[in-house]
């Protein structure tokens, strides 16, 4: 799939993505030279990419098996990060049970020396 640098400059993309896109590509402005999507992917990542890829005309059946992989991935990717996070989550919360823990002990211990030391 391709599309062009004057087709995504049209849509007035951000600064910052475009500009990026220009230097992976060794170009100064914007033209009509034809664009791989590859190019986009390699420079910006796949969120650009989806971006790019609904400027292209055509392709529908290229486009949803893009969309569905990109969506497969993610998927994917946020039940393991959530997995991870729910874990962390369960380390920190074992964690303030034992300094609890661990407080109550020292507290004990120094009311212990300290009315040993009154009698």
């Amino acid at each position: 799939m391709k599309t062009t640098l004057n087709t995504i400059k049209a849509t007035n993309p951000g600064t910052e993505a475009f500009q990026k896109l220009l230097a992976y590509l060794g170009k100064a402005e914007a033209d009509d030279e034809p664009l791989d999507l590859r190019a986009v992917l390699t420079s910006n990542g796949a969120e650009d990419t989806l971006s790019v890829m609904k400027l292209v005309v055509g392709h529908e059946e290229g486009k949803k098996k893009v969309e569905d992989a990109y969506c497969s991935a993610k998927t994917k990717f946020d039940k393991q990060f959530d997995l991870l996070h729910s874990k962390r989550e369960k380390m920190l919360l074992a964690f303030d049970k034992k300094r609890e823990l661990l407080r109550e002990k020292r507290d004990k211990t120094l009311c212990r020396a300290v009315l040993e030391a009154l009698v």
